[in-house]
């Protein structure tokens, strides 16, 4: 969740959730682990969106990630890392027009100068994936993620973790930069 949640509090300009509420379980590979191998959370943010993240290592079916706003939808298909974009227009909804889905467009999402479509997934060892990284290590500048931006990761996914672990929904305090179960006053 990390990867997703770092792409989320970028577009969206807002690092800490609100509250985390998670469930799941060991549904696909009962060998003894204690981690779920299914799992979905629900964040809620400060400036009034919510995420949902699902997740299961039983089923190989490509990952998917929705952006949906009022204009239109972002999906990145193939998942964390994929850079295969496509942006769907939206004209409405089933409940007014049963043929919504035939009057909007879509299109991929290309980089300046690329031509085909991107592929659905870099793995972690190319250079792409670190380049940013070395250049930073190289040049003593600031890199893309920054340590704060990975305490924002952090804190959702811990929030995630302790709410799955304990069942009870989790509330971050933004004042003492801490979680728990209980909301503020």
């Amino acid at each position: 969740m990390s990867h997703a949640i770092d792409m989320v509090h970028w577009f969206m300009n807002d690092s800490f959730p609100r509250s985390v509420t998670a469930h799941g379980g060991i549904f696909a590979w009962r060998d003894g682990r204690e981690n779920a191998d299914t799992f979905q959370a629900l964040l809620e943010y400060p400036k009034g969106f919510l995420v949902s993240y699902s997740t299961s290592f039983g089923n190989d079916s490509p990952s998917f990630t929705r952006y949906m706003g009022k204009k239109a939808t972002l999906e990145n298909i193939g998942g964390e890392g994929s850079p295969r974009y496509q942006l769907v227009e939206e004209k409405g909804t089933h409940e007014d027009d049963p043929d919504i889905d035939k009057q909007r467009t879509s299109n991929y999402v290309l980089l300046p100068g690329q031509t085909g479509v991107p592929p659905m997934g870099i793995d972690d060892r190319t250079l792409e994936h670190m380049a940013n990284w070395f250049e930073c290590m190289r040049s003593r500048q600031q890199p893309h993620c920054t340590v704060q931006d990975g305490l924002a990761h952090s804190v959702a996914n811990m929030m995630a973790a302790e709410s799955y672990w304990s069942g009870k929904k989790q509330y971050w305090d933004p004042a003492s930069e801490t979680f728990s179960e209980r909301g503020q006053a």
